[in-house]
């Protein structure tokens, strides 16, 4: 499967293969936003879009919202923590686009 961002960039990220395993990704194109952070009651500001990698499609699937209302570092911390959970969190900046790669992939 080719991974690719959704911020309208057209190159592949990567390919990934996946055996017993589940990836979920979230994302929140401008203008259709409906992902609230919890801490705000409001719309994530969130990056441009984050995957998470675990053993569980019902894991994931929280999982990458999750990371998508958190800091690169709380989700570092997350994978640091849970060694069989990846993510891949792409942020974007007046410096360009930044690939972030997290735990298990």
């Amino acid at each position: 499967m080719a991974l690719r961002s959704p911020d309208g960039v057209d190159d592949n990220l990567g390919t990934l293969l996946l055996k017993n395993r589940s990836l979920s990704g979230s994302a929140q194109p401008p203008g259709r936003g409906h992902i609230i952070d919890p801490r705000t009651a409001a719309l994530a500001a969130g990056p441009v879009a984050t995957w998470a990698a675990a053993d569980s499609a019902t894991l994931t699937d929280c999982l990458s919202t999750a990371f998508f209302v958190m800091s690169p570092g709380e989700v570092e911390e997350y994978c640091r923590q849970h060694p069989s959970v990846g993510s891949i969190v792409i942020l974007k900046d007046s410096g360009g686009r930044k690939v972030l790669r997290y735990g298990k992939w």
